[in-house]
Parts: structure tokens; sequence; C-alpha cells
């Protein structure tokens, strides 16, 4: 747990540079880049204690409309680039040595289900087309202290959700108990989100993030449980075999359980096929894996063909980087799997 602990250590962002009180209102100052009477915030966002602006600009192409639409999604993006560059320093406490652990893969999967959500409270100020230049230019702001109540008011929810599975009982059955507890992963990703925020908006003002819950250690427990499932590999075919200490080796750098036995919850069974081919003096090698994932009762979980492709001037070097890549789709494959499976 090592690895995985020094990869959750790094979550969050604070320090954010106070802004200035006074809100500032003048004529466009004379700027090339844009046409005389132009509002002053093209070239200058306004500057508040409780807004924050983002400016956003696209060439029109004869669609004002989109034009408009776009320099609206460059202004939000602009808005919340402020933000996090803002940021003068991080909460990294630890360095992480190794990249490769299955609990950060399962973080990319379970992260890939929960997508990202815009900042509340951003709102469209203003809008200016540039006619001479034929450029569309949108003004957001961001009101801080509403995003804020929204934003604790949303964790407070999250928070309630969270506390059954805080309470839940783990027992002697491990699928089980891991069945039970895999529906908060989503729910933790979506406060971890939205955590986020509030620390990137409230950065200045460390009181405002006191007493936060955080779900750090449910999310080590649900971890510690996932990393208890055996795994088995069944090689369906002789080429299939060639994986098979390969992949072996990868699942154990992941820190998986992989046994020999008929005692494992999870098994897979994969069959590999090789082309080979010459062009132009250089080798390609490509590989097709046929891979199933079936629990102890012999249920197909999940099931597909994987590809991977490996081409050098040197024929075993060419075999060697498409036997990495396909064992690599494996692994993740079997990741896969045991989310899958509970």
């Amino acid at each position: 747990m090592v690895i995985l602990r020094a990869a959750l250590a790094g979550l969050m962002l604070v320090g954010l540079v106070a802004c200035k009180s006074s809100h500032i209102v003048e004529p466009a100052p004379s700027d090339q880049r844009v046409s005389q009477g132009a509002p002053s915030w093209v070239v200058s966002p306004p500057v508040d204690a409780q807004y924050l602006y983002g400016i956003g600009s696209s060439e029109v192409y004869g669609d004002r409309v989109r034009a408009i639409q776009k320099a609206d999604d460059v202004a939000r993006s602009d808005l919340i680039k402020q933000l996090k560059v803002s940021v003068s320093q991080s909460l990294t406490a630890t360095t992480q040595t190794e990249n490769d652990s299955a609990f950060l893969k399962t973080e990319v999967i379970v992260s890939s289900k929960v997508p990202e959500t815009e900042m509340v409270g951003i709102e469209r100020l203003e809008t200016y087309v540039d006619q001479q230049r034929q450029i569309a230019y949108v003004l957001v702001r961001l009101d801080r202290p509403q995003a804020i109540r929204s934003l604790k008011s949303g964790l407070a929810q999250t928070e309630l959700e969270l506390a059954v599975y805080e309470r839940y009982p783990v027992g002697s059955d491990l699928m089980r108990d891991i069945r039970a507890l895999m529906p908060a992963l989503p729910l933790i990703r979506k406060y971890e989100l939205n955590l986020e925020k509030l620390e990137l908006l409230s950065a200045n003002d460390k009181d405002k993030l006191a007493g936060i819950y955080k779900p750090t250690d449910l999310k080590l427990r649900i971890y510690e449980l996932i990393s208890k499932v055996s795994v088995r590999l069944e090689p369906q075919n002789q080429k299939a075999q060639r994986l098979e200490a390969m992949l072996t080796h990868q699942l154990t750098k992941l820190e998986m359980d992989v046994v020999t036995d008929q005692s494992s919850e999870l098994v897979i069974k994969y069959s590999l096929d090789i082309i080979e081919k010459e062009q132009q003096n250089t080798h390609f090698i490509l590989m097709n894996a046929d891979v199933k994932v079936v629990d102890a009762g012999n249920h197909v979980i999940t099931a597909g063909v994987l590809s991977a492709k490996g081409g050098a001037y040197d024929k075993d070097i060419a075999y060697k980087r498409a036997l990495a890549k396909i064992s690599d789709k494996l692994e993740t494959e079997v990741v896969k799997g045991i989310l899958e499976a509970i």
C-alpha cells in the first residue's frame, strides 16, 4: 500500500494570490489587436473582490452564433486557468516513484466513468463582435462566494451518501464486501472533483476549508480489499504461453495476487495469434489476443480482442515491442475485469 498512499498524497492545490478590491471601468486602451470603440474588457478584464473574470475570443468565419459560443468556451477555460496558474504551492507531500500500480489503473478507470463538471456559477456577462476584424469576444464571470456556498452544499450531500459506506462492517466474504463498497468509488471521485474546485476558490482563505471531510481513508480501505482479489492465468494455445511469464511479472508488479491453484476469484483465459510481415527491411509483428475474464463459476465477466503491433529493423526487437504492448493491454483488461466482477 506504500505506492497507493504516495499516489493519493498529492490530491489538491492551495495558495491563491489575493484579488484587488476595486472594480475598474475605463475606455478601451489603444491596442492593435482590437478596433476603435471596443469595450475595455476585451483587452483587460475587470478586477473585483467578489468576482473572477475570463475572456475568450474566436474568429467568426461567417457564423456569428458559433463563434460567440466558441469564445464563451474559451473564456470559461481562461477563468479556470487563471485559478490554477495563481496557485503558489501544492499539497503534494511525497513523490510517487512508480506509476504502474493497479490502484492507479483503477483510478483511471473509475475517473473515466465520472465526467468532469464545469465550475458552478460561471455566467456570460457580455459579448462583443469586432466587425472590422471579424472576431467575437465573450466576457464571463464567476461569483466566488456563491460558488463556494454551492460547492460546500454539494459536498455535504455527497458526504452523507458516503457515510453509509464509512459505516459498512467488513466481514469474511471478500467479494461480497467489495461489491457492497464499490458504489462508493464514483461518489468519492465526484467528491474529490468538487473539493478540488473548492480548494482552488478558497486557497487564499484556509479557514474556509477547516473541518472539511476527505474520503481518503475510505478509498484506501476499498483498494486494500480489491488488492486481495486473486487471479489465475489460463493460456488457451501454445503462442499464448509466451505471454504467461511476462503477464505474471507485470500483474505482480501491480501488487495483484496471481495464483496457480483453483482457488482464485477470477480466471484470465487468453489465446494469442501472431502475424509477421517484412516491408522495406523493417519487420512488423502484429499480435491479436482473444481474452476472457471469468469468475469462479466460469461466468464471463468481460471478453474482447486486443491488438498490438511492434516494428523494428531487428525482428527480435519488433517481437519484444509487440509482446510488451499486448501484455500491457492484457493487464489493463484484468483490472477492468476485477471492477466489472465487483
